[in-house]
């Protein structure tokens, strides 16, 4: 009941809110299945724990959704609460996370409505009318569970007990835990989108830069056919070259006669690795050839310009001569600062070009001026307008052009002067000179910028030294340099999710320390949270998943749903001690009746997570990050809660004993 009853007032409320369906707020909503029943579970498993205590059952119902109101409420705010810092998170991650927040919320709100509200009314329906059809004789289907749950609750109370003797132990398990969370953390693939397994790759090839069309198309069909004969890609090969009609001034960099892309379709990253080692040994085997991998127009990290190499380094200035010769006094800096790194400019591509100096004496003596000249070369090489070819509806210019001796060798130009043809080389010096592709310009501002060959872990561990040599590299020399790339990117979301974990916890001890009218049980309580990180990372670094933007999601909807299990398990130790004026009774009664609801409440939320693993479909990575980041805490938070928490409140409580 809580399910369905919950998502139809998720649904309503997003109609009424004005929240669209999308794969961002459905994500929410598929991650929340697993939490719905959670109030649920332990609204319910108090009531059953007073039916035997209570006269009816409309009392039982009573005191047990009251007895536990308290603690309930004080979860599902817990668990709201880490989405508040998205507010203050902008640009992308905040835009993206936004819808997902408030699905999720909403949908905790609703659960928590029916588990005080219509939860123990049904309740109530359900048992007087069981208890009916028993006296007649009847008895309702019923999976008994109970046997099962019996016997883990009397092994854990074994071993609860074996821990509260020696607690030195679990300090040192926990201990080493965080550090295995820490290593894992250092070493873990570290990037801002998780991309799915790809299924088709492309790259951009380039080719010296005066390479005519015909060339290009000799060499993308050699390509082709060498892929082919690797199996690769079959008869569905894709190659664009040359000038397409989306040329625009963001694509100019990477069209041209000179250039081509070819997409190959594969299954899965081993041939995708396949098609990377062929395409390498053709640069190696044709060294004026450059190829690069382009990000696929439906990659998450291209929309949002990931796409980039790690780290890139600009020097801007308007002497681009300048700029190239600082940026190797810039490399040796950085070497002779201990970093081990080497630069490369990133537009490398030159074309070859023809300067004309004219000479200005032989053409007043011949009568001709420079516009005359210039018009007669473009005429050469662009071609002349003559007239239109119709065929049908469609027109057709028609031009004529020099010969191709002519385009490609100046000296071979002559201009028909009456009956004299004069050299072109007659008119005006002729010199042959190599100019940069692309000219790269940031805010209108000129720069040249070189890749440097680390990846994210050599930034990471580089990123003070390299600041601090560039900051007296500018100071010293007056050369602006800038940095960019995927790294510093990475770095930024980090930075921000840290931050946004942080207040986050705050928030909780805020609004724990209000419902509890207490500081201290707040601090045991906040305990679980970074013991839920723990898992998250380990499963993280055995899997192989990267840490990017889901699963930093992941980790923070784990804050707030790693403490629901310790509210409710010191909440119920405070009682039972105010109760008995025992501590190590206290701590026995809470483990017996707060372990199946615990339990329960971790398995029901692991299962809801599981289908998120299943890889099928569009966006499946991001599923997989966000589900394997919220089950390795879950696991790990469930564990240290039922142990961790009942030492560390022993310990706190122990000058309390009446």
């Amino acid at each position: 009941i809580a399910i369905p009853v919950s998502i139809f007032i998720t649904f309503f409320v997003m109609f009424t809110s004005g929240i669209q369906l999308n794969i961002v707020s459905l994500s929410g909503l598929t991650l929340g299945i697993g939490l719905l029943l959670d109030n649920a579970i332990v609204v319910l498993e108090n009531i059953n724990r007073h039916m035997p205590m209570s006269k009816t059952v409309k009392r039982a119902a009573k005191v047990g959704t009251k007895e536990i109101a308290l603690a309930v409420t004080a979860s599902t705010f817990t668990t709201i609460s880490v989405f508040l810092p998205l507010i203050f998170l902008g640009g992308f991650e905040g835009a993206f996370f936004q819808d997902q927040a408030y699905t999720l919320s909403i949908s905790l709100l609703a659960s928590l409505f029916v588990a005080l509200i219509i939860l123990p009314v049904l309740v109530v329906q359900i048992l007087e009318r069981r208890a009916k059809r028993a006296g007649e004789g009847k008895e309702d289907g019923q999976l008994n569970t109970r046997k099962f749950f019996d016997n883990m609750l009397v092994w854990y109370e074994g071993s609860l007990q074996r821990v509260l003797k020696r607690p030195a132990l679990m300090l040192l398990l926990a201990t080493f835990l965080i550090a295995a969370a820490g290593y894992a953390f250092m070493v873990v693939p570290k990037n801002m989108l998780p991309e799915d397994e790809p299924s088709l790759v492309t790259y951009r090839v380039q080719l010296p830069g005066n390479t005519s069309l015909p060339s290009t198309m000799q060499a993308a069909d050699a390509l082709k056919t060498r892929l082919q004969a690797d199996r690769l890609g079959g008869g569905r090969i894709q190659i664009e070259g040359g000038f397409t009609d989306q040329t625009n001034l963001a694509n100019l960099a990477r069209e041209g006669l000179n250039k081509f892309t070819i997409s190959v379709p594969v299954q899965g990253y081993g041939e995708a690795r396949w098609v990377e080692d062929v395409l390498q040994q053709f640069n190696r085997d044709f060294p004026g050839w450059t190829v690069e991998p382009v990000a696929s127009t439906q990659s998450w990290s291209a929309l949002i310009g990931a796409d980039q190499p790690p780290v890139l380094f600009r020097m801007i200035g308007m002497n681009r001569v300048e700029s190239e010769r600082m940026s190797a006094e810039l490399e040796q800096k950085l070497q002779e600062a201990g970093l081990s790194v080497e630069l490369r400019k990133q537009y490398e591509q030159m074309v070859d070009t023809w300067n004309l100096r004219f000479r200005t004496d032989r053409m007043l003596q011949l009568g001709v001026n420079e516009q005359e000249v210039i018009r007669y070369l473009e005429s050469i090489t662009r071609g002349s307008f003559v007239t239109d070819w119709t065929r049908e509806d469609e027109r057709i210019g028609i031009r004529l052009m020099g010969r191709q001796s002519q385009i490609y060798d100046p000296d071979q130009i002559t201009l028909r002067l009456g009956s004299r043809e004069i050299p072109l080389s007659y008119l005006a010096a002729i010199e042959r000179a190599s100019e940069p592709e692309q000219l790269e310009r940031v805010d209108q501002t000129p720069v040249l910028s070189y890749v440097a060959d680390w990846d994210l872990s050599d930034w990471w561990w580089n990123r003070g030294k390299t600041m601090e040599t560039i900051t007296d590299f500018m100071r010293s020399t007056g050369q602006e340099v800038q940095v960019a790339g995927n790294a510093l990117m990475v770095q930024n979301l980090m930075t921000d999710m840290g931050k946004l974990l942080l207040l986050s916890i705050l928030i909780i001890y805020i609004i724990l320390a209000v419902q509890f009218e207490n500081l201290k049980y707040p601090l045991i309580i906040i305990l679980a949270v970074p013991f839920a990180w723990v898992g998250s990372l380990l499963i993280m670094w055995i899997s192989g998943t990267g840490l990017n933007a889901m699963s930093f999601m992941g980790i923070l909807i784990l804050t707030g749903i790693a403490v629901n299990d310790s509210i409710l398990k010191v909440d119920f130790m405070r009682r039972y001690l105010a109760d008995t004026g025992n501590l190590r009774k206290a701590i026995k009664l809470a483990g017996k009746h707060r372990f199946r609801p615990v339990v329960m409440t971790s398995i029901t939320t692991i299962l809801g997570l599981l289908p998120m693993l299943i890889p099928f479909g569009e966006g499946y990575a991001f599923r997989q990050s966000l589900a394997l980041a919220l089950m390795g805490g879950m696991i790990t938070s469930t564990i240290l809660t039922l142990y961790l928490i009942p030492v560390i409140f022993g310990w706190v409580e122990k000058g309390s004993e009446k």
